[in-house]
This record gives C-alpha cells, sequence and structure tokens, in this order.
C-alpha cells in the first residue's frame, strides 16, 4: 500500500542477488552444480525445487526469516490440490483440467527419476519429509506461485553455458525474490521488477496515488493461467490479457462434423498438409484474445486451406501452398472487425468452432453473469467464475463477428 504519492520510475525497494534464493545461492549450490547435467528436467524446477527443500527444513538457512513469513501450504489453493469432481464442475473446459493433469504427471515423473534419488544420496543435506511426494508438490505449488524467471537477455555472455549459431547465451533460471513475491498481480499493473546486474529493483510505472496498491505483473497472462499457477483470476473487462486456447485436436472435429464422407476425406488431405506446413500441430491451439485471434498466421491458413474446394486445393498443392500469395495480406489482422469482413465460408467455419467450444463448458454466458454477481461466492468458485465468464464473453464476441457483418461488436 503506497503510504503516500508516487511518482513513476520511483525505486520501492531495491535487493541485493546476494538475498536472492536460488540454484546458485542456496547452501547446497556446489553439489547442484556438480549434478547439473544429471538432475536437467523439463519443466526447469528441479534446481529450484531441491534448493527450497533443503533451506526450507534447514532451521540455520539464512533464508529462515523469510520462509517463515510464506502463507501456510493450506492457502496455495491451486487447482491442482482440487478432487477431480471439483476440477470437473468447476473449469472443464477451460484447459486448466488438461493442465493440471500434464502438471502432476511430470512432477511425479520428475520426483521419481530425478528428486528423490538426489535427495536419498545427499540425505544429510535434507529432512526425511523431503521424500514424501505430497510435500514436494505443494513446494512445487509454491515455486509456481511465488517465484520469478529472470528475462532472457543476449547482454551478459560471459557466465553462459549454451551456445546457438556462434551465440553463447546464458540460461535463465527460477528464483525466489523476497519482497517482491508480496505485491499482488493485475494486468493493469503500476509497478514491475527490473533485473540489474547487481541487483533487483521494484519501480513505480506510473502515478500511484496514497492509500492506494501496488501492484507487480507476472506477466501478460490469461485469466485461465493465473487461476492454474497462482489459485486467482481478474474480474472482467480488468485481464486485458484475457484468451482461451482453441485446441487444435479439437477445431478437427468441429470443421468436419456433419461433412458428408466424400468431404471428409478431402478435409483430411487438407489438414495433412497443414500439419506438413506447420500450421497444425499435436498438442497445439488457436488463441483467441480480446482483440480477435492471436495466432493470425496459422488460423488464416487453416480458413484458407480448410474452405477450399477439390479443385482449388490441389492447384494450391501444385504452387507448393503459394497460391493467392497476394491475398495473404489479409493474414496480418484477425481481429473481431476484421473477421466481421471475412468470407461468408470462412466465418461459418469460426463459427463452428466456437459453438464446439462453447458446448464443452459447464455453463452459459448468462449464467456466469448471474453467478460474478453473487457477493456470497466463495473464492474458488468465484475465480472459478471469472475464467469461465471472461471465456464464453470471447466465444460470444468471435460468434457476433461471424454473424452479420451488421452487428455492433461489443466486449
Amino acid at each position: 500500500m503506497a503510504v503516500d504519492n508516487i511518482e513513476p520510475g520511483t525505486t520501492l525497494f531495491e535487493l541485493p542477488r546476494s538475498m536472492l534464493l536460488s540454484s546458485e545461492t542456496t547452501g547446497i549450490a556446489k553439489i547442484l552444480q556438480e549434478e547439473s547435467r544429471a538432475i536437467q528436467s523439463s519443466s526447469g524446477w528441479v534446481s529450484l525445487l531441491l534448493s527450497l527443500l533443503h533451506e526450507f527444513t534447514d532451521d540455520k538457512s539464512r533464508w529462515s526469516p523469510y520462509l517463515r513469513l510464506v502463507p501456510d501450504f493450506n492457502e496455495l489453493d491451486l487447482p491442482m490440490f482440487w478432487n477431480d469432481d471439483t476440477l470437473q464442475s468447476e473449469l472443464k473446459g477451460t484447459g486448466i483440467c488438461e493442465a493440471v493433469k500434464k502438471d502432476l504427471q511430470m512432477m511425479k515423473v520428475e520426483f521419481d527419476s530425478l528428486v528423490l534419488p538426489f535427495v536419498k544420496k545427499y540425505c544429510s543435506h535434507f529432512k526425511p519429509i523431503c521424500e514424501d511426494f505430497e510435500f514436494c508438490k505443494k513446494m512445487v505449488a509454491f515455486i509456481m506461485a511465488y517465484s520469478f524467471t529472470e528475462p532472457d537477455t543476449d547482454e551478459e555472455n560471459d557466465d553462459s553455458d549454451e551456445e546457438s549459431d556462434g551465440v553463447v547465451k546464458r540460461k535463465t533460471i527460477p528464483i525466489m525474490v523476497p519482497m517482491a513475491d508480496i505485491l499482488n498481480h493485475v494486468a493493469l499493473n503500476n509497478a514491475h521488477l527490473d533485473f540489474g546486474k547487481d541487483s533487483l529493483k521494484m519501480v513505480s510505472t506510473r502515478h500511484i496515488e496514497k492509500g492506494n496498491e501496488v501492484f507487480n505483473t507476472y506477466g501478460e497472462l490469461a485469466n485461465w493461467q493465473l487461476l492454474h499457477m497462482y489459485g486467482f483470476a481478474e474480474a472482467f473487462p480488468n485481464n486485458i490479457y484475457d484468451a482461451i486456447d482453441l485446441p487444435m485436436d479439437r477445431v478437427y472435429p468441429a470443421i468436419t462434423d456433419g461433412m458428408e464422407q466424400s468431404d471428409c476425406i478431402l478435409a483430411e488431405n487438407k489438414w495433412r498438409f497443414l500439419k506438413e506446413i506447420g500450421c497444425v500441430s499435436d498438442g497445439g491451439a488457436y488463441v483467441l484474445g480480446v482483440q480477435g485471434i492471436l495466432t493470425e498466421i496459422e488460423m488464416f491458413q487453416l480458413l484458407k486451406v480448410m474452405t477450399m474446394n477439390e479443385t482449388d486445393f490441389k492447384l494450391h498443392l501444385e504452387k507448393e501452398g503459394w497460391s493467392d500469395a497476394e491475398d495473404d495480406d489479409n493474414s496480418e489482422s484477425l481481429t473481431f472487425e476484421s473477421i466481421a469482413k471475412l468470407p461468408t465460408s470462412w466465418k461459418e467455419m469460426l463459427a463452428k468452432i466456437a459453438k464446439l467450444k462453447i458446448s464443452e463448458h459447464r455453463s452459459t454466458l448468462d449464467e456466469e453473469t448471474e453467478n460474478i454477481a453473487d457477493a456470497r461466492l466463495p473464492r474458488r468458485q468465484l475465480f472459478s467464475s471469472y475464467v469461465r465468464y471472461g471465456q464464453l464473453k470471447l466465444l460470444s464476441t468471435l460468434l457476433e463477428a461471424c454473424d452479420a457483418h451488421n452487428k455492433k461488436l461489443t466486449l
């Protein structure tokens, strides 16, 4: 909270790098360095997790005062701790259920193959509780909710450990930043963390009135990402980065729904072509944001190719996918306003995709409008409703754009 008026560019506090808790500053930093190859992980969090396990359970840790200020783990109400019934009832169709499942699978694999063997090998540096998966899962949640990742930069190459095309780049590592992690996030933040060579500074980005809260930013994150990783979401329309993923493996069924067999064969050939040119991928997604479709190039190619008749598609293949190249300028923008001007067949396809995604949600936009107005709603249900409402609002706006060029778009 600002105790006085704060002008833009004011340093609110500064932390020397020696105060940061990371795999490079922990008491077991030397061991982690020696075992760096053995503990490499897909998540990138294993080194920091091991550092936290050591420091959190070490009564003599120099970070004990900081770690004692950490909220009780039970307050970390991330969806990864919800039971399956709650996940499905609250978050079906939002993408969070799938993200949580993937997270838990990765956590278990990395715990069994990397964390547990390391803890047992260096048992003198850890307490027995560190061998418990459930305890480690809580520590991972702590990392998800409180850690920072230093922005990638090419400016400092001396201490780098990665090289590509002759250019050495320093690997970024997740770190715990005392004080900085007590600030809450909003999309329209009024402060941000500057990473300097010797210290980190929290700097105001605009005027902050006395008595107003100081907000940091965790990044340009959609509501589903905020709830997934941090356990909260922003009310509409405060999150200017809100978005919904349209999984590519769900787009194809939407497009081919109701097609004749002969048309399905042609659609399959088109889909295979889109995979070959990289516009479709397993596990990929098109992204719909508050201004329109964010993955513009991929979606433009999808609409262009999938709406071609057989003759045009053959011609497209003969020209190696570059037919009608002069029309590619249209792919520069797929805002809602631009979508309203697309060919009818393109808009019909987009509408089918939107309708299928809406059907996967547990509720309607009208129902969510009532939910978010209910002051009695518990935090978990309220934040879940924020996610659902925002996504349904985006899909509704997409349908509106596809419906009639005379309609005025509102979001």
